[in-house]
């Protein structure tokens, strides 16, 4: 069986298509992504600009072409924080389903930080764990303990929104040290302390998400290291993130989009979001972070295979 899944983000637009086996496991065979800005066109009344929306539906359509090529089964389509918070969700909607046949989902936050977490234990093995998943729009944390669900938290703390409120107009996205002390005083009045979480001394820390990954890969690359998800090197201790953050602080946007395992498309959002790992990890004194390679995509297939 051949599943496509395709996810709207904050930024972003990706189709994934998987091969599904007999026994439900399943490895992905093509993936696209078109970096739409979608979330960037929320205007001053919370409306979702129809040149953004415009623009979801020519991918959409070329998606479309993709799915009937490749002998798609099921497509599954959802879409997050850019849609859900917008005033015109509805009109979106029913725009894009009678010019591409797409019908979308929109995943609450909660729904978003459970699927997230679905799909993060396919490959990662911790039962008492704080869960996060960072994306452009919204930051979802989730605490578990023997793998039950204890507590939630739904943050305005997307790694492209913080970028945007806090760019320097003088230095094309680049964060300056006024805008970084207001960045940096932010993040830590929206983190919960560990008496909001109740959280326990034996709990690890797992990241979710393009953004954590990303400095994984960064941090292979910086070290030669050729192998990006195994056993061995899917964890990074707290001195590296924040190495990487201090060294991604004072890097401009035209180097950032330079490094390979960041690219043109997440330069822009790269620091804030590191940013939020290490003040996260600070300010709840995880000395280590494991990175699932998994999220919400499988998370997505998972529940409609269950």
């Amino acid at each position: 069986m051949r599943i496509s899944i395709i996810d709207l983000g904050f930024n972003s637009l990706k189709i994934v298509n998987y091969q599904v086996n007999d026994d439900k496991t399943f490895f992905p065979f093509y993936q696209k992504n078109n970096y739409l800005r979608l979330g960037e066109g929320l205007n001053g009344n919370g409306k979702l600009k129809q040149k953004y929306i415009n623009k979801t539906i020519s991918a959409l359509r070329s998606y479309r072409k993709i799915i009937e090529s490749q002998s798609i089964d099921t497509t599954l389509s959802y879409a997050t924080s850019a849609v859900r918070d917008a005033k015109n969700q509805d009109d979106f909607v029913n725009q894009v389903f009678e010019k591409t046949k797409f019908r979308f989902k929109i995943l609450s936050s909660e729904d978003e930080a459970n699927i997230s977490y679905l799909g993060a234990l396919y490959s990662v093995n911790v039962a008492n764990g704080l869960y996060f998943d960072i994306g452009g729009g919204s930051l979802e944390l989730l605490y578990t303990e023997n793998r039950k669900i204890k507590k939630m938290f739904f943050l305005p703390l997307g790694a492209l929104k913080l970028s945007l409120k806090y760019l320097n107009p003088f230095t094309k996205y680049s964060i300056n040290d006024t805008n970084y002390s207001k960045l940096f005083d932010e993040i830590l009045n929206y983190l919960p302390n560990s008496e909001e979480i109740k959280l326990k001394k034996n709990s690890t820390l797992v990241g979710i998400g393009g953004t954590v990954r990303a400095l994984l890969k960064y941090h292979n690359e910086i070290n030669n290291i050729n192998s990006y998800f195994n056993r061995h090197v899917n964890t990074l201790s707290y001195n590296t993130i924040k190495a990487i953050n201090n060294k991604l602080l004072v890097m401009p946007l035209n180097e950032i989009s330079k490094i390979k395992s960041i690219g043109e498309k997440r330069a822009r959002s790269i620091v804030a979001g590191s940013c939020v790992i290490e003040l996260l990890m600070r300010k709840l004194k995880f000395a280590s972070i494991v990175i699932s390679n998994t999220g919400l995509r499988e998370g997505i297939l998972l529940n409609y295979l269950d």
